[in-house]
């Protein structure tokens, strides 16, 4: 679902070029597939003057620690089986859905979260709008998009860097250690992790 999960920071904070990823807990690894249980912490450049950002992803069922959303457990009395949370300078963004649906905001003073539809730093009149919206989902917009009427919102301007930081973390997840990606060459530099980036295809059915 990191497809879907991670769409709300990337867009949110602008993120752009993934340069190193590390697998920081895994079970049940295996040659085959994805692992079973996997954190995975990964790192994001400078951009549009802010930050560097580290992203934790999550899978397999595995949830942060209680400690660092303590706003969240006091309202929601756990930690969501699923979701992203942001934690900022003034404060928090919790999603607790795979699409960023359901969100909430709590300020550094405020003991609980409150829906971002309900919270006064989130009305209108304080955040206009100024994105785009999509009329008749996103069903139509596909369609819309294929037919040349629109431009799809995540357009692969927005899409293939996205994806990439994700692909780079599912090497971490089969290779061990800090790993360094350089976006540009499309290489880590490192003999393992490389001889993942192009699938081994049977002769016969190359393409």
């Amino acid at each position: 679902m990191a497809c879907h999960t991670m769409n709300l920071p990337f867009r949110g904070l602008r993120l752009g070029e993934v340069d190193g990823a590390e697998c920081i807990r895994i079970e049940g690894k295996n040659n085959e597939t994805y692992p079973s249980k996997t954190i995975v912490k990964m790192h994001y450049k400078e951009r549009f003057g802010m930050p560097a950002v580290d992203l934790f992803w999550y899978d397999g069922k595995l949830k942060p620690d209680p400690s660092i959303m303590p706003q969240v457990t006091a309202t929601l009395g756990q930690v969501p089986n699923t979701g992203c949370l942001i934690i900022g300078s003034k404060g928090i963004l919790c999603s607790t859905n795979d699409y960023g649906q359901e969100a909430y905001i709590a300020l550094k003073d405020e003991e609980k979260i409150k829906s971002t539809m309900k919270h006064p730093a989130c009305a209108k009149e304080v955040i206009p709008v100024t994105l785009p919206r999509c009329k008749g989902g996103q069903d139509i917009e596909f369609v819309d998009a294929c037919k040349g009427i629109v431009k799809a919102y995540s357009d692969i301007d927005h899409s293939v860097p996205m994806l990439e930081g994700m692909l780079v973390g599912c090497i971490a997840q089969q290779v061990p250690g800090k790993l360094t990606w350089n976006s540009a060459a499309q290489t880590f530099g490192n003999p393992a992790a490389d001889a993942l980036l192009h699938p081994h295809i049977r002769k016969g059915w190359e393409y």
